[in-house]
């Protein structure tokens, strides 16, 4: 269903469909927010709904489906906190959140996350995460030193631009 016009809800029916695995809503014109019924697709190992028009937090059940591996909802409308509970979803490699008007920091349990390969987002504090090989925080109201940890994780790509760090780049991100 990505690339499309839909425009409207998430029909409350998609969250009946138990044995979806993907579900791919984004690129449309979609509103509304991310129903809490999301928990009820158990087999659910995808979600993009990147480009659209959701508002509202994200639900705290979105990180409780067992298989659940990426999360794509970059380019919405969404407020609020990340979910902690996000670092208990063990099996994720992808985050992607960037482009919203999330606030707050990341608990250091991101380190929980030992599959995470992807993670687009701000305001976050590094953890041993031993596969992260992308980290996105450009055009955000950063302020200071970089932090030297980011020097810990195997990164292959590294975007701080607009943001107001200060001082020199730590030696271990060279």
């Amino acid at each position: 269903l990505e690339f499309n016009r839909f425009k409207g809800t998430i029909p409350e029916e998609v969250y009946g469909l138990e044995n979806l695995r993907k579900l791919w809503l984004g690129s449309n014109v979609l509103t509304g927010t991310i129903s809490n019924n999301i928990s009820t697709l158990k087999r659910l190992t995808q979600y993009h709904a990147f480009i659209n028009q959701l508002t509202g937090t994200i639900p705290k059940s979105l990180f409780t489906i067992p298989g659940l591996t990426e999360v794509d909802i970059l380019v919405n409308r969404l407020v609020g906190f990340v979910p902690q509970e996000m670092c208990d979803a063990l099996n994720l490699r992808y985050i992607g959140l960037s482009d919203n008007k999330l606030k707050g920091n990341i608990t250091d349990k991101i380190g929980n996350l030992v599959n995470l390969r992807k993670f687009h987002i701000a305001k976050n504090k590094f953890g041993n995460c031993r596969k992260l090989r992308e980290f996105y925080m450009q055009k955000n109201a950063f302020k200071g030193s970089i932090p030297e940890e980011l020097g810990n994780a195997p990164l292959w790509k590294l975007n701080l631009n607009g943001n107001k760090f200060s001082g020199s780049v730590p030696e271990k991100i060279w």
